[in-house]
């Protein structure tokens, strides 16, 4: 059973204003392997946290810390989340067994959804 659905949009050239004026932000969103990453490949990472956040219903703020949130690739290539231990015990505590994700990359955006489900 679906419990949530998110989506998040980003535009390029303002996340790349972002980082370049905030290095904390990169500290507080990202972990230490995501901070070696292009701008791109960041991008299209803080897009896939916002859109799970959403999915989540919580927002960015506890148990959904964006650090507790990585983007893997599987055999195929496909994206998938990996959560840190903390978030995925509070999304075993709610049932939620399996997060979906799919990108989109485009010139000046990126898009990502999300789908949290029972």
């Amino acid at each position: 059973m679906i419990i949530g659905i998110g989506v998040d949009t980003v535009n390029i050239e303002r996340f790349e204003r972002i980082v370049t004026e905030t290095p904390a932000f990169v500290r507080r969103v990202f972990t230490p392997n995501e901070r070696t990453r292009n701008i791109r490949s960041q991008a299209v990472r803080f897009a896939a946290k916002e859109a799970l956040s959403k999915a989540l219903g919580t927002g960015i703020r506890e148990p959904v810390s964006l650090r507790h949130i990585s983007i893997v690739h599987n055999d195929l290539g496909r994206p998938e989340f990996a959560c840190a231990p903390e978030l995925q015990a509070w999304l075993e505590q709610r049932h939620i067994c399996r997060l979906h994700l799919s990108l989109s990359d485009e010139t000046e955006y990126i898009q990502a959804f999300a789908v949290a489900e029972m």
